[in-house]
């Protein structure tokens, strides 16, 4: 193999609905808000494209039932992740072979790591995540499937509860989970909440890299939210 553009973290079947899935880390990005952490896409492991597997709904092996997927979303309100740009990237050198299977606990190693820069962390298993955690200096997370009977709940140990609603964030404080909250523009902030500091109504006076506030339960109380973009 030419050098490798990044590692193969899980190949397997989806935690969410047992098909066929791959989670890949590419280890540098471009990202204005992000900063420059490693990103871990995680995708329909078939013979289609990632823009295409929104269309037939195949996504849901890595979407769960987020509200926010294109088959069902209403207009406006649809994923901001643009499925034939980087994931379709990273679909298509997965398939040349660019990705190595080769990785281990030190391969992250002082760096910073960003739990699903496309698909919910909930799809891969809790120990995959766990095992590319160990020497990172911190992580960024989110999923939407923190309701369902299926969701491993040691992953809030990594990831925020996505809400979408003050009655969801309500829901997320009864379970004792951080949420990240997208709200309309109009909507006021409720206790407990601060504005994502990357957020284009803070500025973005700090990168996600930077805040490292979106980390799960790792001893915070508050919850972020940002305005609906």
């Amino acid at each position: 193999m030419k050098q490798p553009l990044g590692y193969i973290l899980y190949k397997g079947k989806s935690m969410i609905n047992g098909d066929p899935i791959v989670c890949i880390a590419t280890m540098s990005s471009n990202n204005p808000k992000t900063g420059n952490e490693i990103q871990t896409w995680i995708l329909p492991d078939n013979d289609t494209k990632p823009n295409e597997n929104v269309k037939t709904g195949a996504d849901v092996s890595v979407c769960g039932d987020c509200i926010k997927r294109p088959i069902h979303a209403k207009k406006g309100e649809k994923c901001y992740v643009k499925t034939f740009h980087a994931p379709r990237s990273v679909y298509d050198a997965y398939k040349r072979g660019r990705y190595s299977e080769s990785w281990n606990s030190k391969t992250f190693f002082g760096r910073m790591l960003r739990l699903g820069s496309y698909g919910d962390p909930a799809a891969v298993p809790f120990e995959v995540w766990e095992k590319a955690l160990t020497k990172t200096i911190g992580h960024t997370g989110y999923t939407h499937q923190w309701r369902s009977k299926a969701f491993d709940p040691r992953l809030t140990k990594y990831v925020m509860a996505s809400v979408d609603s003050v009655k969801e964030a309500e829901k997320a404080i009864k379970k004792e989970y951080r949420y990240f909250r997208v709200k309309n523009i109009t909507e006021p902030k409720i206790k407990k909440e601060a504005t994502c500091p990357a957020s284009k109504e803070a500025n973005q006076v700090l990168t996600c890299s930077m805040c490292r506030s979106c980390d799960g339960s790792n001893g915070r109380k508050g919850n972020i939210v940002i305005n609906q973009h």
